[in-house]
């Protein structure tokens, strides 16, 4: 937590002194297109190099980062883009959008499962929806 913070208050301390000056020389207009090109920039490279990890397991993990750059750049633009625009733009409920990742091990329960589970054991677990 302490390096996120350090690299935040840098990077803070980056922006306060170099604001000024990319103001006088671009504009307010121009100053602050700059840094929307570079959070377009950034979003695209997060789109195309960074897989999804979000409740993930470790071993799953292991799949996931198996996976080439390349392939998942592919995946990214070949697949996933053109089903976000059919699900989200063209309201297509329908449209399901394939697996890049196939775990062979992994189990999916439903909610009734899960909590018939935790009661049997009776350690307490619960799962958040």
């Amino acid at each position: 937590m302490s390096w996120a913070v350090a690299t935040n208050n840098f990077w803070a301390a980056v922006l306060s002194l170099t604001f000024p000056r990319m103001l006088i020389a671009l504009t307010a207009q121009g100053a602050f297109g700059f840094y929307a090109g570079l959070n377009v920039i950034a979003f695209v490279l997060i789109f195309l190099f960074l897989p999804e990890t979000k409740q993930r397991t470790l071993e799953e993990l292991d799949y996931v980062f198996a996976v080439s750059t390349r392939r998942h750049a592919r995946y990214q633009l070949g697949t996933a883009l053109p089903w976000w625009f059919k699900r989200w733009v063209l309201f297509r409920k329908g449209a399901t959008c394939p697996d890049l990742y196939h775990f062979e091990s992994t189990e999916q329960y439903t909610d009734k499962e899960y909590a018939a589970m935790a009661a049997q054991k009776g350690n307490g677990m619960t799962k958040e929806v």
